[in-house]
């Protein structure tokens, strides 16, 4: 029955009773009661679904809408660490034509179905999930207080739609997510390469061998007559990569697809300075530098914070949490990058810190959900908030797989790459082909939360970091070496300046720092060897963080 129709049954009633009392004798005069106070009790609604007795109490704000609740028809998704479900159950008011004005009760009474209850243990935690009746892909999760004495699960949630609890081992998501990654951390290359690799071009030959030969392999090819290092990562280990010395350049470029969580760990190992980029755990890639080089020094630089993101988000990935849904929501890497930055994870990171860095991974997600306009989004963020925090139901598991992986990486040495070379000697050499000659720059930018061409919404720091794309051309070709470049930025609070050996850039293009919102000027200024410098600029704007 829903709440309207029993407030009428119960007003009839009291017309009744009242009836009843008029036609008895007269009776001595009794001082008047005082009056009670008149108080709304919320509506309560509630049905069984699957042996389980499932109560909705909305807030004293909706008693003027009639609350129906029965079976849905929505099941639970499949997630690794799922060990069981109730069935869906669908509160609506109205009909479903409107939403609660005020916070929303939920209870599942799980007596009747010992073998969900008995489920439930230390390590087995209980939450409500959610997906709208109209659109699936507004997917929730809420968190879930369960009380073993009345074997009932409560969580309180903000909307109304199709609603069921599922049974999460969060221990297996830790051991089978989290400790997996840093299980695959090591391995042996198996390369030819793994040692040494030669390599002619043109009259000069190269040498590159491997200092401590092993987890990374480097092979010498010819891009275009420049000198090109395939590497290949046989660890689950993150690199980032560095060229020395800065006038041997280097353009690095990941030549097969990454995974979100590879993606993901690669995205904050690539905040080192100078890094040219990062070699993903099990991944390939390749290093030109510039044409002419004769010697180069490659140092790979292992970044914990990497191998750390890609096992957290292998965790959340086993309550059924789709990484792939959030490569176009960027607050939720935002909150990512914020967590990162203010913990350093390195070997001696500590519980503390850890525990940190995911609530505030966590709490961040959740209120960047609570501040989205966009249901879909806001409900995405929270879902991620909610099960980044079911790791940290277990905060001495967590840390003992990560404190063990962190401490096998930590002595993961730097790995170093010597490129040499000789050139033998002719009696007729062939000149050089002439240097082209640089007409123009095609400068693009790109940052996250783009607006429209280079107008971008400034990140909840207030700043944004913008990513520089520059391209020198000679008619229809670019010019990539025999030059210096710097990158200007000034604007609001805003005045730096970074400097490249290379003439154009490609991944990962240079990044800058806007501090605050408003107009920054970008420039660019390429200078040929033996020639006048070319300069191009273009306008960025910066809005306010949302």
């Amino acid at each position: 029955m829903g709440v309207r129709g029993a407030r009428q049954t119960l007003a009839v009633v009291m017309v009744v009773l009242l009836a009843a009392a008029c036609t008895k004798g007269e009776q001595p005069q009794q001082p008047a009661p005082e009056p009670e106070p008149v108080t709304s009790a919320p509506p309560v609604a509630g049905t069984v679904v699957d042996g389980v007795r499932i109560e909705v109490s909305t807030a004293a704000a909706d008693e003027a809408a009639e609350l129906t609740v029965g079976p849905g028809d929505a099941p639970a998704p499949e997630a690794a660490a799922l060990v069981a479900s109730t069935g869906s159950v669908r509160a609506e008011l109205d009909g479903g034509r409107v939403q609660p004005a005020g916070p929303v009760t939920l209870s599942f009474d799980l007596s009747g179905r010992p073998d969900l209850a008995g489920a439930i243990t230390e390590g087995v935690i209980p939450v409500v999930e959610s997906v709208s009746t109209t659109d699936p892909a507004e997917r929730d999760m809420f968190p879930a207080t369960w009380d073993a004495a009345t074997k009932t699960v409560t969580a309180e949630v903000d909307h109304l739609s199709d609603f069921w609890v599922s049974l999460f081992n969060v221990g297996k998501a830790i051991a089978d997510g989290v400790g997996r990654v840093f299980e695959l951390a090591r391995g042996d290359s198996r390369s030819p390469c793994r040692k040494k690799s030669e390599l002619t071009i043109g009259d000069t030959e190269y040498v590159l061998t491997a200092v401590s030969p092993g987890a990374v392999a480097g092979c010498l090819v010819d891009d275009g007559g420049a000198v090109a290092i395939d590497f290949e990562n046989a660890t689950g280990a993150f690199y980032s990569i560095a060229v020395s010395p800065e006038s041997a350049g280097g353009n690095w470029v990941v030549t097969e697809v990454l995974d979100m969580g590879d993606a993901g760990g690669s995205l904050f190992s690539s905040i080192i300075p100078n890094s040219k980029g990062v070699l993903a755990g099990r991944s390939k890639g390749r290093l030109t530098l510039n044409k002419g080089v004769t010697e180069a020094d490659v140092r790979m630089t292992p970044q914990q914070q990497g191998i750390l993101v890609k096992a957290l988000l292998a965790g959340i990935d086993m309550f059924g949490i789709d990484l792939k849904r959030f490569d176009g929501i960027s607050e939720g890497w935002d909150c990512l990058a914020n967590a990162i930055n203010v913990t350093q994870i390195d070997a001696g990171v500590t519980a503390g810190e850890l525990d940190g860095f995911i609530n505030g991974f966590a709490q961040c997600a959740i209120a960047a959900g609570e501040a989205s306009a966009d249901v879909v989004k806001k409900a995405a963020l929270h879902r991620l908030g909610v099960a980044v925090l079911l790791l940290a139901e277990l905060p001495h598991v967590l840390w003992d797989f990560v404190a063990v992986g962190l401490e096998e990486l930590g002595g993961n040495a730097e790995k170093d790459f010597r490129l040499r070379s000789t050139t033998r000697t002719t009696t007729t050499p062939a000149p050089p082909p002439a240097d082209p000659v640089i007409d123009r720059i095609d400068l693009t930018t790109w940052a996250y939360d783009r607006v429209e061409g280079n107008t971008y919404v400034a990140d909840n720091t207030g700043g944004k970091k913008i990513t520089v794309y520059f391209k020198s051309m000679a008619g229809d070709e670019v010019v990539k070496s025999g030059c210096k470049a710097t990158v200007r930025i000034q604007g609001p609070g805003t005045d730096k300046t970074a400097t490249t050996s290379n003439c154009s850039t490609f991944n990962p293009g240079v990044t800058v720092d806007a501090r605050r919102p408003g107009n920054h000027t970008v420039t660019v200024t390429v200078e040929p060897e033996g020639r006048a410098p070319i300069t191009e600029q273009v306008v960025v704007t910066v809005l306010p963080h949302r």
